[in-house]
């Protein structure tokens, strides 16, 4: 099966999230559960992959998911209907 998340590993910049993504896809068939947990986990790293490549964007105080997402900054660089999929 092709993977939605192979272009990750070819790319060196994204090495941070990318084992994350195919670790949660390879999940989904035999664990749904663990395949959520996973998928959020990958979401988490993705999104501090963003925090650390753009210097427009500063870290809350409290780091966690929510914290990250929900912060002005980091919303204010995704189009409008992208958030909500988050």
């Amino acid at each position: 099966m092709t993977s939605n998340f192979a272009f990750l590993e070819k790319n060196p910049s994204f090495k941070s999230f990318s084992g994350s993504c195919l670790e949660a896809e390879k999940t989904i068939a035999t664990s749904p559960s663990a395949t959520a947990i996973l998928a959020r986990r990958a979401l988490e790293l993705a999104v501090r992959w963003v925090y650390s490549c753009d210097g427009y964007l500063k870290v809350p105080y409290q780091d966690n998911l929510s914290s990250l997402i929900h912060n002005r900054s980091f919303r204010d660089i995704l189009a409008p209907k992208l958030f909500p999929l988050l």
